[in-house]
């Protein structure tokens, strides 16, 4: 207690701590304060415990713990591994590629696990050690290219199909691939069939074609026009009988005045030079059929005082005005009094010309009978006060851009967009959910963290609106019983047995090689035929035949072929046995 009389309670943790139990208490500007002493708990007593992976961490050796929508979760630390306890391999290249694949190989990631092709999409096998024989994987020399013909054989052609050779350097003499002959000159093979030079036309020769034989036959003319050849007898042209026609043969009328005047006495023709003829006056303000009438224009008929200007209007009326619109009167010497000539108003102001009424009605003689005044007044309806500076707080006067609308909020105008799905400045940003944005057809859509995502309920289709098959092992296996399916170099679907022995639609028989049935064992070395494997190099040199089954036929291979007291003697038709010298008998 503290104060005069001992009666005012101290307030600090020790005299009056206003903490609950399980709560502990500092002081902090002078005032108690409650707080937690254990960080992972929190609550009125501090009796919750946090659920986080600081202060409840769930997790085993090899495990990471991550907050996850604010509860612990657990997590293998290394990416390869997998399991409740982070201890299984994860069967993918990049955790099992290097022990899987050889150094011509590239692993890759299929359904059914990680997989091995090679890396040289030009060679097969299980070493890559095949080259394919198609024109991807074959090189060609310089001037030509692989094509495949229509027996699906690929061989490097000549680019120019006037080249052969096998570097396609040797040009073939044909009129087509060697022609020798001039533009004007046709090209003819000649009975060595070598390409020779000639004239198209009868009409022309010489070394160029260019000379053109002195005759009207060989440059004849149409029924209206006349063959002419001229002084020096070597050239012939054909000329219009009749000077005003022209075009193929003289079938068409020169549109001249002087070939086809087609204007009355008193008027003048003219050409446009394209053809186009035209009738006129020679005198300007004279009109009309024979230029017998006289314009009513203002140069040619003005009516008008001095100081006055003529003017023609929509009717082809002559009427009289003045050049300087703020004036007026008879001689276009009196002030007009208009907004247009006088204006007082402010520059956000609008001027308006108000009619005044004044004098007598019946007396036309007074000038003040009706005259206009200029009067000021805010063009927006919007503004108001001292030279239009202020605008009205509503919505009627706030312009919102487009895609939003107007609503008075605590008695001002607010702009928000109409559509829910748009936002941002003149709501041109459309919200990307599913509710605004959906999918195209065929796609299922999911709200993410805020994000919206599209993708395929069925994982075997892909591309836009899921409409295309993904063309895998998984989605579209084209196998039989017995084989197994892998991606080849075109990443399309193919087929093979699984044991490398056997062949067959169903991988049912067994192939005929060395390495599959090697008929040799013990007996020589196999070798592949065309006909299927066979035995060379047999270890018993007595031994022979495709198998190393047949005995040699010699004295040495056939050691008891004759009796002991015989002479066993090669021949080519085999061994055979004869008695020694001196001795004859069986």
């Amino acid at each position: 207690m503290q104060g005069d009389y001992c009666n005012v309670p101290i307030s600090s943790c020790n005299c009056n701590s206003p903490c609950n139990a399980g709560q502990a208490c500092h002081m902090i500007g002078g005032y108690p304060e409650c707080y937690c002493a254990d960080s992972c708990h929190i609550g009125p007593d501090c009796g919750t415990r946090k659920n986080t992976c600081e202060c409840n961490n769930p997790c085993g050796l090899g495990q990471t713990c991550v907050e996850v929508n604010g509860a612990p979760t657990c997590s293998c630390t290394d990416s390869c591994k997998t399991g409740p306890t982070c201890s299984d391999t994860i069967q993918t290249c990049a955790c099992v590629g290097s022990s899987l694949c050889n150094s011509a190989q590239t692993c890759y990631d299929g359904p059914s696990g990680p997989y091995c092709e090679c890396t040289d999409r030009c060679h097969y096998g299980s070493d890559c050690g095949s080259t394919y024989q198609i024109c991807d994987c074959i090189t060609c020399g310089r001037g030509a290219s692989c094509s495949t013909d229509n027996q699906g054989v690929s061989a490097c052609r000549c680019d120019d199909s006037c080249m052969t050779g096998e570097n396609c350097d040797i040009r073939i003499n044909t009129c087509e691939c060697n022609n020798p002959c001039h533009p004007e000159q046709e090209c003819f093979m000649d009975e060595y069939y070598t390409p020779q030079c000639r004239c198209a036309d009868s009409c022309h020769y010489g070394e160029r074609c260019d000379q053109v034989y002195n005759t009207c036959e060989c440059a004849p003319c149409g029924s209206a026009e006349t063959c002419i050849t001229d002084s020096s007898g070597y050239k012939s042209h054909c000329v219009c009988t009749d000077s005003c026609n022209t075009g193929p043969n003289c079938q068409y009328r020169i549109q001249s005045c002087e070939c086809a005047n087609p204007c009355n006495a008193g008027e003048t023709c003219s050409s446009d030079g394209r053809g186009q003829l035209t009738c006129g006056c020679a005198d300007h303000c004279k009109h009309g059929v024979g230029c017998t009438q006289t314009l009513d224009t203002c140069e040619c008929n003005n009516p008008c005082n001095a100081g006055q200007k003529c003017g023609t209007d929509d009717h082809h009326n002559l009427y009289c005005y003045c050049e300087n619109s703020c004036m007026t009167g008879p001689n276009c010497n009196q002030p007009v009094q208009s907004c247009e000539c006088n204006n007082p108003c402010h520059p956000n102001e609008v001027c308006t010309n108000t009619h005044v009424h004044s004098g007598d009605h019946h007396d036309h003689n007074d000038d003040h009978y009706d005259h206009y005044q200029p009067t000021c007044s805010c063009a927006d309806s919007c503004q108001h006060g001292p030279g239009c500076s202020l605008r009205y707080q509503t919505c009627e006067c706030t312009s919102c851009l487009q895609g939003e609308s107007c609503s008075m909020v605590s008695g001002y105008p607010v702009c928000s967009c109409t559509d829910h799905c748009y936002t941002g400045r003149g709501c041109t940003q459309r919200v990307d959910s599913c509710e605004c944005q959906p999918c195209s057809s065929g796609e299922a859509c999911t709200m993410n963290q805020g994000i919206k995502q599209c993708y395929c309920a069925d994982s075997c289709y892909t591309g836009v609106g899921c409409s295309q098959k993904i063309n895998s092992c998984a989605c579209n296996n084209p196998c039989n019983p017995g084989q197994e399916c892998y991606l080849d170099i075109y990443n399309q679907p193919a087929c093979r047995c699984a044991d490398s022995c056997k062949t067959g639609s169903s991988c049912t028989d067994t192939v005929n090689s060395c390495e599959c049935s090697n008929p040799c064992v013990g007996r020589g070395t196999c070798v592949n035929t065309a006909t299927g494997p066979m035995c060379e190099s047999c270890l018993d040199t007595c031994m022979t035949g495709s198998y190393c089954l047949d005995r040699v036929q010699t004295c040495a291979c056939n050691l008891n072929f004759c009796a002991d007291y015989q002479v066993c003697i090669d021949s080519s038709f085999g061994p055979y046995c004869a008695c020694p010298d001196c001795y004859d008998g069986e």
